[in-house]
């Protein structure tokens, strides 16, 4: 359910003009390079692209992006669960890594960003098909330090953050509702989705 509201939150940042390169929930991924040595990146993939492998895309710093930004699922506990609805809190951390010599060469700093993406995602989305009373509490922000992406080997992760890069991690707690009467399909065994 995590993925499903990061795509909502998404979705209300995605149109902002300096972010090059969005995802919701990333996953780290583990694998071997050419020299076989292990290497773990943020992935992501949409509900609708886990049929194709050529569809899993990395998150990692890249110099001739403005900017890369996802989120990261950060937990999540149910709060009650009645007979019509499974009331839920979970935490999603937004992290943006950025070039800000492709964004505006007179920024030292990601700060107006930031505030650009707080200022841009609602308290209170809209509701959905399968979500109710979406409640969205900023945090905070993760002290800056390299340990935001310690969950991942970049070759070249000092070079990429120090100017003209820039980088933070920002909070959020999300509280919703699921509706249990109404909203779920019935479970399908062994679905050919991929032909």
């Amino acid at each position: 359910m995590n993925a499903k509201i990061a795509e909502i939150l998404k979705d209300e940042i995605s149109s902002l003009a300096w972010i090059e390169k969005i995802a919701g929930l990333v996953k780290p991924v583990t694998y071997k390079d050419k020299s076989g040595e292990e290497k773990t990146m943020p992935v992501y993939t949409s509900d609708t692209d886990l049929c194709h492998i050529s569809h899993y895309e990395d998150f990692c710093p890249d110099s001739k992006k403005k900017s890369i930004v996802y989120f990261e699922d950060q937990g999540m506990d149910v709060l009650n669960a009645g007979c019509n609805y499974i009331d839920i809190e979970t935490n999603l951390r937004i992290v943006c890594w950025c070039n800000l010599k492709l964004i505006n060469p007179e920024y030292s700093d990601a700060i107006l960003l930031k505030l650009d993406i707080i200022k841009n995602i609602t308290q209170n989305p809209a509701n959905n098909d399968w979500v109710t009373k979406i409640d969205v509490q900023f945090e905070g922000e993760e002290t800056k330090s390299p340990d935001i992406f310690s969950d991942y080997t970049y070759d070249e992760q000092k070079q990429f953050l120090m100017y003209p890069y820039d980088y933070f991690a920002l909070n959020y707690k999300v509280r919703y509702s699921v509706p249990v009467n109404e909203c779920f399909d019935d479970i399908v065994i062994s679905p050919d989705i991929c032909a």
